[in-house]
């Protein structure tokens, strides 16, 4: 991963870890499938309403 250089204090950081999916990799359970489904339309809500639209 490349570096990237920031506005605040200036200088280079090292590149941050990536953020976890949705959707645990595990068995799921219910309250996994709701948790992840909320998860989405919070973080791509626009998104997924604009596309429901579309389709």
């Amino acid at each position: 991963m490349a570096q990237h250089w920031t506005h605040r204090g200036g200088g280079w950081l090292p590149p941050q870890r990536p953020r976890p999916g949705v959707v645990p990799l595990r068995p799921l359970g219910p309250g996994d499938i709701l948790g992840g489904a909320f998860t989405a339309l919070s973080r791509y809500g626009g998104r997924l309403c604009g596309a429901l639209l579309l389709g």
